[in-house]
């Protein structure tokens, strides 16, 4: 399997891309004959997607640790790029396909121009795409509001108008499955394509041999769906199956949304159905959610979670599904608290006064039941609620 990396470059040196593993080059800016990467980012990212964890065995390794890399570099020491530089990137991969036996290409780069101004990028994308080979395109970092000034409407402008955008989630061990804060959100029907894992990712560190450094954004989770793809695709091919689509779990609203699209990635799940494979897996958490509430101003509503084990986090997150800034807020009783007794001590309620989007983390929690509310005390609103935890269930 053949992953492209569209990016800063890659690290050829590093332990984990060295061995022939980058089997094709392409410097858009400076014409260097060899990989090399003097920003970083495209060495993590490559890392993610098919880095063999040899400085850190069994603990670092990517997704498709035996697929080839091809490294095309069109953004600078810096991370910044023209349209020529990409461009000229796009159209080598184009033409280079069959070369290197291209099966996915990762694109973990973003802009906000006008689509008029990026529309021959976006046109080369969906050529390569037509092809046959995945563009996976990071959605965004943008979903916090401080680069745009909103919360929704922030996907970039690949994100927008190309087909395979890649959102980000925590996973369990980083507060529950749950949607990051930085990623960009769609607005009204339109989401990205899906979700996966790409809040503090630890990968390869260009330039130092064999270090890795931790790193968040939707430019991590995009490599953990291109990687997907790559294995994928390679359970496909040895059992002849035609036919591969991914397997995503659905959180949130119901269905496809503006936030987790059509779902958080399952791979093990993905690569299992691409092979005609049988076994499971289990992630050890329970996730519990009421995908589409309603509440008015004034009002408050509560859910009962009863909590078995201490042994892992409880996480609530709430996503304020309104794009006009409406204000709702979380609140949690803990176990052997009265939630009518309007003693302030006796609860926990979320901090975040702007964002749509609320998370309370409660580590070893206590046993027993805890009561979750949905608060409205400014605002009317539609929201989604989620709870995550280990031995968890829906209280009475």
């Amino acid at each position: 399997m053949v992953i492209a990396v569209i990016d800063t470059g890659i690290d050829a040196e590093h332990v984990d891309l060295d061995g022939g593993k980058v089997i094709g080059w392409y410097d858009a800016l400076n014409g260097k004959a060899n990989p090399y990467d003097d920003e970083g980012h495209g060495t993590h990212v490559s890392s993610i997607a098919a880095g063999t964890g040899e400085g850190n065995l069994n603990t670092q390794v990517g997704f498709a640790p035996g697929a080839a890399l091809v490294g095309v570099k069109v953004l600078d020491e810096n991370g910044n790029g023209s349209n020529e530089n990409m461009i000229d990137g796009l159209e080598w991969i184009y033409n280079n396909i069959d070369k290197y036996k291209i099966d996915v290409v990762n694109m973990s780069i973003g802009t906000h121009l006008p689509y008029i101004d990026v529309e021959e990028i976006i046109d080369l994308i969906n050529a390569i795409d037509s092809e046959g080979v995945p563009v996976f395109v990071s959605a965004g970092n943008e979903g916090d509001g401080e680069k745009l000034g909103r919360y929704y409407d922030t996907l970039t402008t690949y994100a927008k108008y190309t087909s395979t955008s890649v959102g980000s989630v925590r996973d369990p061990y980083e507060g529950g499955w749950g949607l990051s804060k930085f990623s960009s959100r769609g607005t009204g029907s339109q989401g990205p394509y899906i979700v996966a894992p790409g809040h503090n990712i630890r990968a390869a560190e260009a330039n130092s041999r064999s270090a890795y450094v931790t790193l968040s954004g939707t430019s991590m989770s995009t490599p953990a769906v291109a990687g997907t793809f790559a294995l994928m695709y390679d359970a496909a091919y040895s059992t002849g199956n035609s036919e591969i689509s991914f397997s995503a779990f659905d959180m949130g609203p119901n269905d496809y949304d503006k936030l987790y699209g059509n779902g958080n990635l399952l791979g093990y799940e993905s690569i299992r159905r691409a092979g005609e494979y049988t076994g499971s897996f289990d992630n050890h958490r329970t996730y519990i959610r009421n995908p589409e509430g309603y509440i008015e101003k004034g009002k408050a509503v509560l859910f009962p979670i009863e909590v078995n084990s201490s042994s892992e986090d409880l996480n609530v997150n709430m996503l304020i599904l309104d794009e006009n800034n409406e204000n709702l807020d979380i609140v949690i009783w803990e176990a052997g608290t009265d939630p009518f007794a309007g003693d302030p001590s006796t609860y926990l309620i979320g901090e975040e006064e702007k964002m749509p989007h609320e998370h309370i983390r409660i580590e070893s929690p206590k046993v027993g039941t805890y009561y979750i509310g949905v608060a409205a005390i400014e605002d009317s609103g539609n929201y989604s609620l989620e709870i995550t935890g280990y031995n968890i269930d829906i209280g009475e």
